[in-house]
């Protein structure tokens, strides 16, 4: 009979290592090639398995798995078909925010409240209320006997500082060719510069009540009465009230018109006095109409006093027109991020479910999901902290979660019937 060497064993130990040596080395390489794919990905592989042993599954495991009301079937395909996103479970960081109301107002150095400087009788209202409106546009025209006589002597001392000039032009001419005396010269130079003072005052005056330089410059060559009187808007804007009718009289007190440039707004927010503290100029907000229509903005301005009445604080905030593209007096919801924090795990608040009750997300299983009540934390305006029913690393859905609740309400409809 033939024995095995010495020397043949040992090749027969030392071949066999090498062959084990080379599976272990394989099987690690699939494993690491699995663990690299995105849950979506991995989604791949486990359709070809679920499609080799899908009868196989259904006779070992449905009795066990999917006559539990906690699981939902749901294949790959629909996964796919559905564009259902798959995330893995990790740290992350959350915004702290602050919840507030308030609405959107005028910008308080943007409002011109339009009144008379001189009182008078309307003749003819130009303007409507949302009439648009450029800087120095004519709102309203009015008959003032002030104005009348303001113009008036501005008018007469024109023509004495006129010909006061004339006079004093011609004693200088006179007094350097030596034939006019100093003390005649003198006279026609006071009178002259005493013209000139009561001109320039009629002018101011004219000023005072609101007519323009260049139209006081121009007013000897203006064919309109004297009694006139401009209403003009001082800025470029929007007519948002007005206040008199053709033939009124109104008065240096009355509000004709208000105009407002509503190019920008101001957003006044209402702080709880427990949270006024946190919130500071420059800290980013973002501003949610009732409709749902949002805009992100700045904390511009806070107030260093709290009302007395309802102990909250303000905060403002500015926009444009079309931000909100919402009117003045619009009631808003603003989330106010005051800075951040790091919980041990959170996810997007899109993918925790609401049923029977129950805050719950969709945990990814061979051949569906799990249903995995949790118990939710703080959260922001796009995660959501979760203090308990999930670990880190597990595959969860995230958009389109709510196809999968749909998906159980089906099946619950069906073994009902």
């Amino acid at each position: 009979m033939h024995t095995p060497t010495l020397l043949g064993l040992k090749m027969k130990n030392i071949f066999g290592v090498i062959i084990a040596l080379v599976l272990i080395a394989i099987s690690l390489l699939a494993a690491f090639s699995l663990w690299e794919k995105s849950p979506n990905e991995k989604l791949k592989v486990e359709d070809e398995d679920d499609h080799h042993h899908n009868h196989h599954h259904h006779h070992a495991h449905g009795d066990h798995e999917h006559d539990h009301d906690d699981f939902i079937t749901f294949s790959n395909e629909q996964i796919f078909s559905g564009n259902i996103s798959l995330e893995e479970a990790s740290f992350g960081t959350l915004k702290e925010m602050i919840t507030a109301s308030g609405r959107i107002r005028m910008h308080p150095d943007k409002i011109a409240y339009i009144v008379p400087k001189v009182s008078g009788i309307v003749v003819e209202a130009k303007k409507n209320v949302g009439d648009t409106v450029a800087a120095n546009e004519i709102l309203a025209v009015l008959e003032s006997r002030e104005m009348a006589e303001a113009k008036a002597v501005f008018l007469a001392a024109l023509k004495r500082e006129r010909l006061k000039n004339r006079v004093f032009q011609q004693e200088k001419e006179l007094y350097e060719k030596k034939l006019s005396s100093e003390q005649d010269f003198l006279q026609a130079e006071a009178n002259f510069e005493e013209s000139v003072i009561d001109l320039e005052l009629a002018k101011q005056h004219l000023l005072a009540l609101g007519i323009r330089e260049n139209e006081v410059n121009q007013l000897d060559k203006d064919t309109r009465p004297l009694r006139y009187y401009m209403l003009r808007a001082p800025f470029a804007g929007t007519v948002v009230h007005r206040h008199l009718t053709p033939g009124e009289l109104i008065e240096t007190t009355h509000e004709a018109y208000q105009i407002a440039d509503l190019s920008t707004y101001w957003v006044e927010l209402d702080i709880p006095a427990t949270d006024f503290y946190k919130v500071k100029v420059g800290h980013p907000i973002v501003l949610q109409t009732c409709e749902g229509r949002e805009s992100p903005a700045e904390i511009s301005y806070v107030s260093p006093l709290l009302n007395e009445e309802n102990r909250k604080g303000t905060a403002v905030a500015l926009i444009s027109q079309d931000a909100l593209n919402s009117p003045a007096g619009t009631f808003v919801f603003a989330q106010i991020e005051t800075g951040c924090c790091s919980p041990p795990l959170v996810i997007p608040k899109e993918a925790v479910q609401k049923m029977e009750g129950m805050q719950v997300i969709f945990i990814k299983e061979t051949a569906g999901f799990h249903i995995r009540p949790v118990e939710v934390g703080r959260q922001d305006n796009k995660q959501i902290e979760i203090i308990s029913g999930l670990s880190a690393g597990e595959i969860f859905a995230v958009k389109n979660a709510f196809l999968i609740k749909a998906e159980q309400g089906k099946a619950e409809a069906h073994h009902e019937h």
